[in-house]
């Protein structure tokens, strides 16, 4: 018992110790607008200092922009950790008490291998199979309990699957987690889940947020991440998802290497899209081409899937085969009358041979959200009236479907979603140039003025079609979200996509 009690103990006195200071002047951001943003931006160095729990709890509260303000979830959505990476001893431990003796040759590590990188749960290294145990006798189902695991622990590997001089392997991205993660994350979640009970009592007010709920969403936001396999699983759904579209790519996990605290996923070279949305060098051809992509991810996922990468910022989106792109452009463009017909199409088939095309592939794939099915019609009922301008049909069909509802005064209610909406439309050259994304979140401002809470899913597919938006039109400026939406509303755009011209 004392073994528990100790570090709760401590952990809670150095919660105390971040936090007391700014329960304590948080009356001074009544003062003004510039003494909130200075108490917003300590309140953001506490939770930086408070470790990978509150981190976490950082960046999903900047999700739920129907619960705080603009000026909170802009903040937050900022938040990046990176940690300490564990010891090689940790690794080494776990990856030998899942593969055996011989796993250093099964998976090509040498001691004492620097990771590529290093997360609030996990640490990456990069590692490399052989093609002959890729389906052989590691082959198995995935364990999705931790009694199962313990008993599937050990694999049994021989000489005879591991050569030394294996030269045709597969690279892979090996994503070990940090050592007593869970522990430390339930010590946290014991400590948060009293504080919002104490600040619910302290201040009613907060009872329409519903301090104890989000705590729970939160909770379950990251046991799915804490469990590796629950993100092979993801990766599997996505791949599955994504089969038709030689644009979209997903790394492939090998489950039989998967467990819950070990993922094996194939390695996938690539450019940050981030990168390239700040080169200015760029050619638009390829910015044009990859918003395009992008918006056609966001499209399949939310109004055709219903299973949402919940977590798209431009670092999780890698370009491949970017090279080849701009060599075929360049091919396209080549003034013919100074060459050959036949050295023309030389030039292109040699660039044309592979699978060339340009890509995105999708990364950390272990945060997703799906809709019910009545608020998956609701979300798409509230799209549309949003991009027909019908304001007060959104504020309706908020004001009888949302899981929570203390709004007072439910004309100025309307009447200001119907500004809201109006305003968005006022002195466009163009439909297209409203930005869909951006009207959403100016819509959770409304709602959370008049205490009315969304289903926390909803929340978050809107969240990630304003990061998918936002993206798209910093490739591209004249991206035209709502032509591209119209026909997958109408429920044919994948469709004819998939069955081709």
């Amino acid at each position: 018992m004392l073994h528990d009690v100790v570090p709760l103990g401590l952990r809670a006195a150095q919660l105390v110790f971040l936090f007391t200071p700014m329960f304590l002047t948080y009356p001074l951001t009544y003062l003004g607008p510039q003494w909130f943003e200075v108490w917003l931006k300590v309140l953001y160095v506490a939770v930086e200092f408070s470790g990978a729990t509150f981190i976490k709890l950082g960046q999903w509260a900047s999700t739920r922009r129907d619960l705080f303000s603009k000026e909170v979830c802009d903040l937050f959505s900022n938040l990046h950790f990176q940690v300490q990476p564990h010891a090689w001893t940790h690794t080494a431990h776990i990856l030998q008490e899942a593969y055996g003796e011989l796993w250093q040759k099964m998976l090509h590590l040498v001691e004492g291998q620097s990771p590529v990188g290093s997360g609030c749960i996990a640490q990456v290294y990069r590692g490399y199979i052989s093609r002959t145990l890729e389906t052989a006798t590691l082959k198995r189902d995935l364990p999705m309990n931790k009694e199962q695991n313990k008993n599937d622990n050990q694999v049994s590997l021989s000489n005879e699957n591991i050569s030394e001089a294996e030269t045709n392997l597969i690279p892979v991205a090996i994503k070990v987690l940090h050592p007593s993660i869970q522990d430390k994350f339930y010590r946290d979640m014991m400590l948060m889940t009293s504080a919002a009970r104490f600040l619910t009592w302290l201040f009613p007010k907060l009872h329409w947020v519903n301090l104890n709920q989000c705590v729970q969403e939160f909770k379950s936001v990251m046991e799915a991440q804490l469990d590796m396999r629950q993100e092979c699983l993801c990766l599997q759904r996505f791949t599955e998802d994504f089969a038709a579209f030689d644009q979209i790519r997903v790394p492939q996990p090998f489950p039989h290497l998967v467990r819950h605290n070990i993922l094996v996923e194939t390695f996938e070279e690539g450019i940050s899209v981030g990168q390239i949305v700040q080169d200015n060098n760029q050619p638009a051809e390829l910015k044009i081409q990859l918003a395009n992509i992008g918006v056609d991810i966001m499209l399949q996922m939310v109004f055709v899937n219903n299973f949402v990468h919940a977590d798209l910022h431009p670092g999780n989106l890698l370009v491949q085969n970017m090279d080849k792109f701009l060599i075929k452009e360049q091919v396209q463009e080549r003034d013919i009358s100074w060459c050959s017909a036949d050295e023309v199409l030389e030039d292109y088939h040699q660039v044309s041979k592979e699978r060339d095309c340009l890509r995105l592939v999708l990364l950390d794939c272990g945060i997703t959200s799906s809709l019910q099915p009545e608020d998956r019609q609701k979300f798409q009922e509230v799209f549309t009236a949003v991009v027909k301008g019908e304001g007060e049909a959104v504020a309706d069909l908020f004001l009888s479907k949302s899981v929570v509802n203390h709004c007072e005064d439910p004309i100025l209610f309307r009447k200001e979603m119907s500004q809201l909406v109006r305003d968005a439309r006022q002195n466009l050259a163009s439909i297209s140039k409203i930005k869909v994304a951006e009207v959403m979140n100016a819509v959770f401002g409304v709602l959370s003025r008049h205490q009315i809470q969304l289903e926390a899913n909803f929340a978050t597919i809107v969240l990630a079609m304003a990061m998918l938006e936002g993206l798209g039109r910093s490739l591209n400026p004249d991206l035209d979200l709502l032509e591209k939406a119209r026909p997958v509303l109408l429920g044919s755009y994948f469709s004819n996509k998939i069955a081709g011209p």
